[in-house]
């Protein structure tokens, strides 16, 4: 398929299962590159099956779901994954994913009044140029939220847009690749992390918050970016968000709950833009305390020329429970060229002390 509309006005049965598309073709007899899919269901005389399955084995160019406003019928995921390379859809009616992955490489808008339950599945955006995620409808497989949500993009960025103002992943956020917009709403996040990408505000004033009740970890490649980033988990650990890869916030890093952040022996850039909130003694970022370890880097600039580091660590030898210890830092004078500064805390006993032993 690789142009033209196929619609399907509606699936014939009263009782399960009723197929609204059923393809099982081998992937060698199969190419679709683009054209259109619109499953419209209609409310049947005999009364509307509860769910019209999607099973098929090809991909489509673009699907869209428009559901009669008279019909009860919603569309449900069947045995295989749904890919769709262009644009999914939802003018109307309700998309039960089924626990099946839902991989779209072009926009996904929910209009209002639609509803996408993902069950357990990954949401996952793989295009290779800019892509919307328009939350105007509901998000919800029983809760709140979508489970996990996955962004794999060679190039471009995916902007969420629609009237939601926030969205919530229950489990992971993996960006693998390319840019997360948040276009100035909430991405909260109850499970882990995988950050390889970019993520980005254009207004500046959304934000991802790490909100679980288990333990989360913050991973990548290192060379991950945040732009706001807020620390809201409410595990009864002392540090319940730690780092395994090091990661760069460009916009505001915000501690809540008295929690510290255990960046280990990662290293957590701060941009020149970048600052803390209510970092303090009783919430503040900690690391191991080893020589070697990446530290809190803080890059000064005119406008930037001072800054508290509120981090500490635990004494290794001897050893010792975690210590706050913040430096505050300023450059006086005008340098031809601001640079940064990385604080390290070390957890050693200083071989000159004369009396050993003392914390």
């Amino acid at each position: 398929m690789t142009g033209g509309t196929v619609r399907i006005m509606d699936a014939c049965g009263a009782s399960a299962p009723v197929y609204a598309v059923e393809i099982k073709s081998s992937a060698a007899n199969t190419n679709v590159t683009d054209g259109t899919f619109e499953i419209m269901p209609t409310h049947a005389a005999a009364g509307d099956v509860a769910t019209q399955l999607i099973l098929t084995t090809a991909s489509f160019g673009n699907l869209i779901i428009n559901r009669a406003v008279d019909c009860a019928s919603d569309l449900q995921l069947n045995t295989y994954p749904l890919i769709v390379r262009k644009n999914l859809t939802l003018t109307s009616g309700t998309l039960l994913a089924n626990n099946l992955d839902v991989t779209v490489g072009g926009n996904f808008v929910l209009s209002a009044g639609t509803t996408y339950n993902s069950g357990t599945n990954n949401t996952r955006f793989n295009g290779n140029t800019d892509q919307t995620f328009t939350l105007t409808g509901t998000v919800n497989n029983g809760a709140a939220g979508l489970r996990n949500l996955a962004i794999d993009k060679s190039s471009g960025t995916l902007s969420l847009a629609g009237t939601q103002t926030d969205l919530t992943v229950q489990g992971n956020l993996d960006l693998t690749n390319g840019t997360l917009d948040d276009n100035g709403k909430t991405v909260y996040v109850a499970g882990d992390i995988v950050n390889s990408g970019n993520h980005i505000s254009t207004p500046g004033t959304g934000l991802i918050s790490m909100n679980g009740t288990t333990t989360q970890t913050i991973s990548g490649n290192g060379n991950g970016t945040f732009n706001n980033l807020a620390l809201a988990n409410t595990n009864a650990a002392a540090a319940p968000v730690s780092l395994s890869a090091n990661i760069t916030v460009n916009g505001i890093l915000t501690f809540s709950g008295n929690k510290s952040f255990n960046i280990g022996t990662y290293n957590l850039r701060l941009a020149a833009s970048a600052s803390i909130v209510s970092g303090d003694a009783t919430s503040y970022i900690q690391t191991s305390g080893n020589s070697g370890d990446g530290g809190l880097t803080k890059i000064y600039s005119a406008a930037s020329s001072s800054f508290a580091f509120p981090i500490g660590a635990p004494t290794i030898t001897p050893a010792r429970a975690v210590k706050y210890s913040p430096a505050t830092i300023s450059i006086n004078g005008t340098p031809g060229a601001f640079g940064s500064i990385t604080v390290i805390p070390v957890g050693y006993e200083h071989p000159a002390t004369v009396v050993n032993g003392v914390s």
